[in-house]
């Protein structure tokens, strides 16, 4: 589940993209691993690697990440928020962008889509 070091993911990545960094940290989880390899396959940060007890993120791609408005935090650990195959429908007609903790792992919304799974709806970008 969620912690308050995915919490702080968020944040340190919405900082970023509002003041314009190349380069920020986050803390060191095994989720936040998860989560930058899914950012990283679709090109929504170009390149993290591990320093010492965190994660240094570097180039966010700013052309593509400043035409959201927002990043929602939706799963806390008092209330996740699990998404069905069919309400994950719905919500990706909106245009916004989801990562989802499933079975077969961490997955933006398109992989999930694909494989018909739903699962707990860490993040969105809207």
């Amino acid at each position: 589940m969620p912690n308050t070091n995915y919490n702080s993911f968020i944040a340190n990545y919405w900082s970023a993209i509002v003041c314009k960094k190349v380069r920020f940290c986050i803390p060191k989880t095994v989720l936040n691993f998860l989560i930058l390899k899914v950012l990283l396959e679709d090109g929504y940060i170009r390149f993290f690697w591990e320093k010492s007890k965190k994660f240094e993120i570097t180039a966010v791609d700013l052309n593509i990440s400043m035409h959201f408005n927002r990043i929602l935090n939706f799963s806390n650990k008092k209330r996740p928020v699990y998404l069905t195959f069919l309400k994950l429908l719905n919500l990706t007609k909106t245009g916004g962008y989801f990562i989802l903790s499933t079975k077969l792992g961490v997955l933006n919304d398109a992989d999930a889509r694909f494989h018909k799974i739903g699962g707990i709806l860490l993040f969105a970008i809207l």
